[in-house]
């Protein structure tokens, strides 16, 4: 048995895992699944696997307050306030529009 990481939702012997999550299969099953691409042998490389994240990135502070200003909030905060704090200010904002 060998242990792999999914790189896609996986149905396999009658359980379903998610991207990320590791199961236990054969060597042989294993094989398949990496070469179908939706596994991978965690941090090893397998010669031409790519492996790209789909989560995407948190938004910078700069962005979160144009995207806020964009749909026309009004903020009392700056770019020099924390990132959670601007966060707090963008939900308190849309609660009292």
């Amino acid at each position: 048995m060998v242990s792999i990481k999914a790189l896609s939702n996986i149905s396999h012997d009658g359980q379903d895992y998610a991207a990320g999550d590791s199961l236990e299969v054969t060597n042989a099953q294993a094989a398949v699944l990496i070469e179908g691409g939706v596994a991978s042998k965690g941090r090893q490389a397998i010669e031409g696997e790519v492996v790209t994240s789909t989560a995407p990135k948190p938004l910078t502070k700069a962005e979160l307050i144009a995207e806020a200003e964009a749909e026309g909030l009004v903020l009392d905060v700056t770019i020099d306030n924390k990132r959670d704090e601007i966060v707090e200010a963008i939900k308190a904002a849309k609660i009292a529009a």
